[in-house]
């Protein structure tokens, strides 16, 4: 998952955000960055605190870099390439840049870390440095509110130990917030994301809105072989369970009593009493519905009504808390509350390690194809409702999936290809969804290595004019397909089986079908369009979103569409296909897919500013917001 990945690498690894050790630019001029950090409703200095420079580009490695405060809250960075920054200071009770990054923004389809960090970044001056002259700056630096409370049980007794999370209101979703990089270490190892021995909890940084406060017991649902148990308890603190309670003791967060925060005020008292109730028992046996023998499969819960509570702890941890079938086919979790459930059941095929698969270097060597290939089951989605028992008879039936494979090409080039080609095959049931990543190079042959991370890079003669691709265990249903190129000189012209559009048809698959021969065509040639946005007194509109959807409503799918967002300069710019697209601003808090999304964007398509495009060349198109 992709925030997983962010919250893990913005503890360890900031300064190498999106760096290719291979494609390091040719050194550029760089300066010294000298500075202060101080409070900025007092003026007194940060002291014995990091400071980081972020560079607006995002590239890392050398974008990147840090200092500590000495006791005057001064610092000093020495060859800062030149370029466009954002300070982040971290220091306990300041608001980080960190407590405004809206991780479910980074899960949408098509979504980028990039724009999920710029939006976060939006209120915070930026630092220009030149490469020619030293830099001197100061950083003011906001102590943001706080909320402080206990966790009980109803008999009176404290909540020892249980994970609690504070969540601010975006929209009409709540997020959990991650105030700066030190509570990245209470996140894993307990600090100030557990309630202490009295029970007690206090978040700090936090930038104004509405919060609510969620505590969760630390619970391992699953009651059969698989992942959870004492580990999954001790790094994630239970955060993934479903014994969850709200402020002050209520299980529905529509509840909850919603807390106010302003910058530099705390509020106290803010508590929690977990209340007594039943708890079962859920299990049952997974099998082949060709066969009715037993299936190897892992099995995850999700509890239906949670979409607007986005917690990273439950995230993370939703595949820990899940069960694996025995060899009987048999599953089982325990200490569930009451409530509607999904179970999200998918096939497992276990990778088996043979050290002579791989080559001195690390790579794995070419395999023949087998002469006939098991076919392979398909996920499956159902829910199921706990109430006053136990359920452990429920008997889930999977059959064969479906199979896509093809070709990947550029149209009338014969040796250029883009580096990667994501084909995904978006299932009717979101949790159904799958896709092949299509790499343009061939571990086969000669080819330079990374020294960080051994993986193949391409060189030309390992350069291929087309790609096969195969998607396997599609299930059964109305899919419809979307492609994205990670070039931007490159677009998705085609993709074709036989006579039927697989990008403007959704393609409904019946049980183990094979569709073969898909020809996906790309195109070279793309064209540009930026512009500047501006409010209405004329001041730039910095971290605006805007949709560039194309004005030909068979091209009006995630593959064509284009979402950019303004910079502090209010400018933005976009590669995309040629043709004439609606340029469209959208809110912070809209949503882009779903059938809210389709309604919002018919309503506004007609009105909405067009440009048209060609290949080769840019077109610019300045807009005004309110």
């Amino acid at each position: 998952m992709k925030f997983y990945t962010i919250a893990i690498f913005l503890f360890f690894s900031i300064p190498t955000f999106g760096q290719d050790p291979e494609t390091t630019p040719t050194p550029i001029q760089k300066s010294t960055v000298r500075g202060r950090v101080f409070y900025a409703e007092s003026g007194r200095p940060v002291r014995r605190a990091s400071v980081m420079l972020i560079a607006e580009t995002m590239r890392g490695g050398p974008g990147e870099s840090g200092a500590l405060t000495d006791n005057e809250g001064n610092f000093e960075m020495k060859d800062v390439p030149a370029g466009t920054y954002y300070p982040m200071v971290n220091a306990p009770g300041v608001v980080s840049p960190m407590a405004f990054l809206d991780f479910s923004q980074m899960e949408r389809p098509g979504a980028s870390e990039k724009s999920a960090f710029q939006e976060a970044f939006k209120d915070f001056e930026k630092i220009i440095v030149n490469g020619v002259s030293d830099t001197y700056v100061q950083i003011a630096a906001k102590r943001g509110g706080a909320i402080s409370g206990r966790v009980y049980y109803d008999d009176g007794d404290v909540a020892v130990g249980v994970r609690v999370e504070v969540l601010r209101k975006v929209g009409d979703k709540y997020l959990s917030v991650i105030p700066n990089f030190s509570a990245i270490v209470g996140m894993f190892g307990g600090g100030q994301y557990q309630s202490d021995d009295r029970g007690a909890f206090r978040f700090s940084g936090l930038p104004p809105g509405e919060y609510i406060v969620k505590a969760t017991e630390n619970v391992s649902h699953s009651d059969s072989s698989g992942r959870g148990g004492a580990f999954e308890s001790t790094i994630l603190g239970g955060g993934s369970s479903f014994l969850t309670v709200f402020n002050p003791d209520t299980l529905d967060p529509a509840s909850a009593q919603p807390v106010k925060v302003e910058y530099g005020t705390e509020m106290t008292e803010v508590n929690v009493t977990i209340p007594s109730r039943y708890l079962f028992k859920l299990g049952g046996r997974v099998i082949s519905r060709a066969n009715k023998t037993p299936v190897k499969a892992e099995i995850t819960l999700q509890r239906v009504g949670d979409e607007k509570l986005f917690s990273i702890f439950s995230e993370i941890g939703r595949r820990m808390q899940g069960a694996q079938t025995d060899p009987s086919g048999n599953w089982s979790f325990k200490e569930l509350p009451k409530g509607k459930y999904k179970l999200v059941v998918t096939p497992r095929v276990d990778p088996v390690y043979n050290p002579d698969d791989f080559d001195e270097e690390g790579r794995p060597k070419p395999k023949p194809s087998p002469a006939k290939t098991e076919p392979r089951y398909s996920s499956r989605v159902q829910e199921v409702i706990v109430e006053d028992r136990d359920q452990l008879d429920l008997s889930i039936e999977l059959g064969y999936g479906a199979t896509v494979s093809g070709i990947v090409a550029v149209e009338n080039l014969i040796n250029e290809m883009p580096r990667s080609v994501s084909i995904r095959a978006e299932h009717e049931t979101p949790e159904l969804s799958t896709r092949a990543s299509v790499t343009n190079y061939d571990v086969s042959a000669e080819v330079a290595v990374s020294s960080t991370s051994r993986l193949p890079r391409p060189t030309p003669q390992t350069l291929k004019p087309n790609h096969d691709f195969k998607i396997e265990n599609v299930a059964s249903g109305k899919t419809k397909f979307t492609i994205r190129v990670d070039d931007g000189d490159y677009y998705v012209k085609s993709a074709m089986a036989g006579s039927t559009d697989l990008l403007t048809t959704e393609y409904d698959f019946k049980e183990g079908e094979k569709l073969e021969n898909v020809r996906i065509v790309l195109g070279k040639g793309v064209g540009t369009i930026k512009g500047v946005i501006l409010t209405a007194d004329k001041e730039p509109a910095s971290g605006v979103r805007i949709i560039l959807v194309p004005t030909d409503a068979k091209k009006r799918i995630d593959t064509f569409q284009r979402t950019v967002q303004s910079d502090t300069e209010g400018a933005f710019e976009a590669k995309v296909a040629p043709g004439e697209y609606a340029v469209i601003v959208v809110g912070a808090q809209q949503t882009t897919t779903g059938e809210e999304w389709k309604t919002w964007l018919a309503e506004h398509l007609e009105d909405a500013t067009k440009v048209s495009v060609e290949s080769g060349k840019t077109e610019t198109v300045n807009l005004k917001v309110e």
